[in-house]
């Protein structure tokens, strides 16, 4: 078993809000759905023995609805009418036995209802709409809880530096849907309920394969009875995982793992974010944000591009300049920067702000974790005065594993 700790793309512009609020609601409701539940199942447990035990004493009952997950490779008569709908027909048993069974049909089909699963589940026999959304705030048990809310984390808190809080919520949601309706168009067993944020954080890890492809992610796994740490690229991971789950899929579809949903979380979440590049929403997101988080908002640059169109070029790169240095890490300024060199015929200008512009997208974007160039500020013309003080330096939220030095 492999399991991700850490990966080049965890420096983030500001506090991840959404996926914070998101793993703090999810393990809060699972609590809850938790308290008594160990009841309830025992409760379902004692009803499912109880039919399955008059089945087998008296096959001609045959097999009601609730019952039928539960019969395993035993003979499955056909449904009676009255068996499975409730009606009041009497199969060839004595009619108390029929009573009998029916009662603890009923009470199979209540005890299963009040289970959480079943209750905020998406269950694809029942095609309930509420569930596409509440299936993935439920789970099985602490283990998975924690395991989804952990993969979570590692891609969301890029994502929503990437695309900006709302964007990010939206996406969640609309994804975790999607792959409850793949599951419901590929499930082996219709009446089982499906629970988990499997499909939705498939989604975050398809869309971070597109955006991040070539950012390190650190593994630690167990080979040979050893604990071994090792890194390698989202791109060569994460569609191995995907094949995996599209083998599963394919070959264990009782295996009681949601592995369609999975498989087209990560497509939608794939082609989503590739969309999304393709008609440069992800730049304009991922502008919004750096404007928001880095920038502060500032006017300066709006001015300057104002200065570029009514041909004040000069002074809008003495005015660039000067920002420049007080927010290094925006690539909002040395983009405009960029293009303010360029209008006022500065070439060599425009190449320094388009390399530094590089190196902070390359950065970024997780291809690099190499510091910026470095880079002296040429001198201010006369007219121009800089006050500001340089920028404090941007932390990781997560710490990023430390490089091997020695040879």
């Amino acid at each position: 078993m492999l399991l991700p700790i850490s990966h080049e793309k965890m420096t983030v512009r500001r506090l991840p809000v959404i996926t914070i609020a998101i793993i703090v609601v999810t393990v809060l409701l699972h609590g809850l759905a938790s308290i008594g539940e160990a009841t309830r199942e025992q409760r379902a447990m004692g009803a499912m023995l109880e039919a399955r035990i008059l089945y087998l004493q008296h096959p001609a009952l045959g097999v009601c609805a609730p019952l039928k997950p539960f019969v395993g490779s035993q003979p499955a008569l056909p449904d009676l009418p009255g068996l499975a709908h409730g009606a009041e027909a009497e199969p060839g048993d004595a009619p108390e036995v029929a009573t009998q069974y029916r009662a603890a049909c009923k009470d199979l089909r209540d005890a299963m209802d009040g289970l959480a699963a079943q209750r905020y589940g998406y269950v694809p026999a029942r095609a309930n709409l509420a569930g596409l959304f509440t299936y993935m705030f439920v789970h099985a048990d602490a283990w998975h809880v924690i395991g989804n809310m952990w993969f979570l984390f590692l891609c969301g808190l890029a994502l929503e530096d990437r695309w900006g809080r709302p964007a990010f919520a939206a996406y969640y949601v609309v994804a975790g849907a999607v792959a409850a309706g793949v599951h419901h168009l590929l499930a082996g067993d219709p009446s089982a309920a499906l629970i988990g944020a499997s499909g939705a954080v498939a989604a975050a890890m398809g869309a971070f394969l597109v955006l991040f492809a070539k950012a390190k992610i650190r593994f630690v796994g167990f080979f040979a009875f050893r604990l071994v740490s090792f890194t390698a690229p989202a791109y060569v991971m994460l569609p191995m995982w995907a094949a995996v789950e599209v083998l599963y899929g394919l070959l264990a579809s009782s295996s009681g793992t949601a592995h369609w949903a999975h498989t087209g979380g990560f497509l939608f979440g794939a082609a989503a974010a590739s969309a999304l590049r393709v008609f440069g929403v992800d730049r304009t997101l991922d502008d919004r944000v750096e404007r928001a988080a880095v920038l502060g908002d500032d006017p300066r640059v709006d001015a300057a591009r104002s200065m570029v169109a009514r041909g004040e070029s000069t002074q809008a790169v003495a005015l660039l300049e000067g920002l420049a240095q007080e927010k290094s890490e925006s690539v909002h300024v040395w983009r405009a920067l960029r293009d303010a060199a360029r209008a006022s015929g500065n070439a060599a200008g425009a190449d320094r702000a388009s390399s530094h512009l590089l190196a902070l997208e390359e950065r970024r974007a997780g291809r690099t974790s190499a510091p910026l160039p470095v880079r002296s500020r040429p001198p201010a013309p006369p007219h121009s005065v800089s006050t500001a003080a340089a920028a404090p330096e941007v932390a990781p939220f997560f710490p990023a594993p430390e490089t091997d030095t020695k040879k």
